[in-house]
């Protein structure tokens, strides 16, 4: 796990005792506070989100030593995750095989309505050049494009 740089700042137990409150606001997130005395030891005081985080890490240091300790359980954790990522490559193929059918899916819907759209334009024409609807044939030439005129000629 990724950890920001820890800032500590050095106090005396005199200074944090005229300024307590201070003291405890800037120890916060990744600020520790070091407390120095000539007659006991220093201390430490810290964030409890900060403690609670590095209590955490701890135990999973230890756990991960304890299966790195038992020779027959990290074979077996080694050989089970070379089958988990097995099947997570399957998964991924899987989900872009469903991608790209999604595309393809879109893509054919797209092609079915423009040819839809198409075949209903050309009827329309068809019908209004046949029955005389247009006042002209001239005028069904020029209300029509060009590509849709070729094709209700024949």
């Amino acid at each position: 796990m990724a950890r920001a740089s820890i800032a500590v700042k050095k106090v005396t137990a005199t200074d944090l005792r005229g300024k307590l409150k201070t003291y405890l606001k800037q120890a916060t997130a990744n600020r520790v506070v070091l407390v120095e005395n000539r007659r006991q030891p220093p201390k430490y005081l810290v964030d409890k989100d900060f403690l609670d985080s590095l209590v955490n890490e701890r135990e999973s240091i230890l756990a991960t030593l304890e299966i790195l300790a038992d020779r027959e359980l990290t074979d077996r954790l080694l050989t089970l995750s070379k089958t988990l990522r097995l099947a997570g490559c399957l998964q991924q193929q899987m989900f872009l095989a469903n991608e790209q059918r999604a595309k393809t899916a879109f893509a054919l819907r797209s092609a079915a309505r423009s040819v839809a759209l198409e075949i209903s334009l050309r009827t329309q024409i068809h019908v209004r050049c046949r029955t005389g609807h247009q006042s002209s044939r001239r005028q069904c030439a020029q209300s029509t494009p060009k590509s849709l005129r070729e094709e209700a000629r024949h």
